[in-house]
């Protein structure tokens, strides 16, 4: 079973973790450190539903209380073998007869279950970069913005930008197209962009789902310093002060 046990009420958050424990006083102290960066988490009690939200949900962090034994070894491996989560920052809660076994899961942090809260925030605070990088591979930025977009073969028709990402866009048009097929989209975000890309994706508002997939080296890196740029934007004031002090 799974449920959010914290929300945040300003506009951006860091991250989004997965907190697998059954211990509640443990749930709530951690989940009360995190929320003071801003992370929200969403807490599992079942080690077979947390492996499964694993395989098909994307979360920044994954939190396990591995006094579960066998069973958090089993989440932690899946975190790794995992398409969307294996980059994701990995945290163990311990005691003393499983502190080895954290060691031999491989995960980036250890939190002692009798951690005061003044420890449980500097270890979040060490991780916050890190969630963050986390958060920008897959940060998907809104826009509003004119591109142009060609069949291959074709010349171009105006289009939309609604978002973009490091993978992809979701464009609207007046043109309709067609998924897998080939096309070339162009734009402009103070560095110009020409990206070969497929559609994935349409629906019946000739809105189109883009993967990037052959544009020149050079322009990857500039969209990926913009991304991160609106990102920074996005984060509550007191959390980019902490951040840009780390880095």
């Amino acid at each position: 079973m799974s449920q959010s046990i914290t929300s945040h009420p300003e506009p951006g958050i860091v991250g989004r973790a997965l907190l697998i424990s059954k211990d509640p006083i443990i749930s709530h102290q951690l989940s009360t450190s995190m929320q003071r960066f801003a992370i929200t988490a969403e807490l599992c009690t079942d080690p077979v539903a947390a492996a499964q939200l694993v395989n098909t949900r994307k979360f920044d962090a994954i939190i396990v209380d591995v006094t579960l034994n066998d069973s958090a070894a089993h989440v932690l491996e899946n975190v790794r073998g995992s398409r969307s989560n294996h980059n994701a920052v990995t945290f163990a809660v311990v005691d003393g007869s499983t502190r080895q076994l954290a060691r031999r899961l491989k995960a980036q942090f250890v939190l002692d279950r009798d951690s005061s809260g003044a420890v449980l925030s500097n270890v979040f605070r060490a991780a916050l970069g890190l969630i963050i990088r986390e958060r920008r591979r897959y940060y998907r930025c809104p826009l509003d913005l004119p591109a142009k977009i060609a069949l291959e073969g074709e010349s171009e028709a105006p289009c939309k930008i609604i978002n973009i990402s490091e993978g992809g866009a979701a464009i609207q048009a007046n043109v309709n197209f067609k998924p897998d097929s080939q096309v070339r989209i162009a734009f402009n975000l103070g560095s110009f962009f020409t990206i070969g890309s497929e559609i994935c994706w349409c629906d019946n508002n000739r809105r189109s789902g883009l993967r990037f997939h052959s544009w020149p080296a050079e322009q990857r890196p500039n969209l990926q310093e913009w991304l991160a740029r609106q990102l920074e934007q996005t984060l509550p004031e007191r959390v980019a002060k902490l951040f840009t002090r780390s880095e």
